[in-house]
């Protein structure tokens, strides 16, 4: 009777094994599939994971560098207005300053105007710079200053020399240009001129401005002619003969 009842139970164990075998294959292939879908998804996890590092790293570092920057920027807003209160402190005294200079600019273009006219217009434009210096938007009086007391010192040193030079003379204002013509100068009180035509003139003083005329008469002619030859022969230093002005020596 046992006998019997094993062999009855093998019998429905075997095709119930034999049936499942197929559905065990799928339930194999989908553990394995499973599987890969895990590993794949740790794999991605931990990319994610790694990028989200870097990320936090690379947000610390840009913070670290927001902060740092921020603290520039604090600096050099304190140094520019620091930089606006001294550029303002400078404007001020340069304002304090520029009209006394000006005003001093002034004066020695009315010096030059007035004064022998020898080199009038080149020192006229030393005067000009200075006075388009002084009326920049940048202003730098004590340069201005230094550059007027060097053009004041010139002046002083004209007025102990004896040159022999070459400029243009306006002899009347019917000529249509001025005429270069050799020039003597004796400090700044006396000037004789030679052209190359031979017309011979000298500076007279007006009531605002010198003026150069012409010299005709024999004597007159001899003095000016004699004057220039010693300063071409560099005896212009011994005794010589001047023609001196009724202007100026009245004025003596």
């Amino acid at each position: 009777m046992s006998i019997l009842r094993y062999a009855s139970l093998f019998v429905l164990v075997v095709p119930l094994a034999a049936h499942a075998g197929p559905g065990s294959q799928e339930v194999v292939a989908l553990r394995l599939e499973v599987e890969q879908l895990a590993r794949t998804l740790d794999e991605h996890r931990g990319a994610a994971q790694a990028e989200l590092a870097g990320l936090r790293t690379e947000r610390a570092e840009l913070q670290r560098q927001l902060r740092m920057a921020r603290v520039r920027n604090r600096t050099l807003v304190k140094l520019e207005q620091q930089d606006a209160a001294a550029d303002e402190a400078r404007q001020a005294a340069a304002d304090e300053w520029n009209a006394p200079a000006r005003a001093a600019v002034a004066a020695a273009r009315l010096h030059v105007e007035r004064s022998l006219p020898f080199a009038t217009a080149g020192r006229l434009e030393t005067l000009d710079r200075i006075d388009a210096e002084l009326a920049g938007a940048v202003v730098d009086v004590g340069r201005a200053m230094e550059r007027l007391w060097r053009f004041v010192e010139e002046e002083a040193a004209m007025s102990r020399e004896v040159t022999l030079a070459r400029q243009p003379i306006a002899w009347s204002q019917t000529e249509d240009e001025p005429r270069l013509c050799d020039v003597l100068r004796i400090g700044m009180a006396l000037m004789y001129a030679r052209c190359d035509d031979g017309q011979l003139g000298w500076a007279r003083p007006g009531p605002q401005a010198w003026t150069m005329e012409a010299v005709t008469d024999p004597t007159s002619t001899a003095i000016v002619e004699a004057l220039f030859v010693a300063a071409e022969d560099n005896e212009i230093f011994a005794p010589q003969v001047l023609l001196v002005p009724a202007e100026l020596d009245h004025a003596r």
